[in-house]
């Protein structure tokens, strides 16, 4: 599976490419060292992303950790169920509260997080 940046990863999601998030995974698999399942659903891919939140944080650069996020909440927006929704944020609010290593990157983190739910009431 071909790698690619961060920034054409963003781009790749926003503009719909179905083979964004595989392409993704695989970098997220390259930062942790080992290869990551294809998520079936926004579920799974925030299961996935908490799973490794720990390790993303570490094992890449600053702004490699925050664009992975960026592209988790572009497609948390899309949840149309607001119990769903509140579930999946405290998970990854959770995960990201698990550890003070890179506390400003995770503050930086989760103040997006805020930033792309905040004009959803039902969040």
């Amino acid at each position: 599976m071909a790698s690619m940046s961060i920034s054409e990863a963003s781009t790749t999601v926003v503009n719909m490419n179905p083979d964004a998030v595989e392409k993704l995974i695989g970098l997220v698999g390259s930062t942790v060292g080992k290869e990551l399942p294809k998520p079936s659903d926004l579920t799974s891919f925030v299961a996935l992303m908490t799973e490794h939140t720990d390790a993303l944080i570490a094992g890449s650069s600053d702004s490699d950790a925050e664009g992975c996020f960026q592209i988790l909440f572009f497609d948390l927006q899309e949840e149309r169920e607001p119990e769903v929704a509140r579930k999946l944020v405290s998970e990854i609010s959770d995960a990201l509260n698990g550890s003070e290593e890179k506390a400003a990157l995770r503050l930086r983190i989760l103040a997006n997080l805020y930033n792309a739910l905040v004009a959803d009431e039902g969040v």
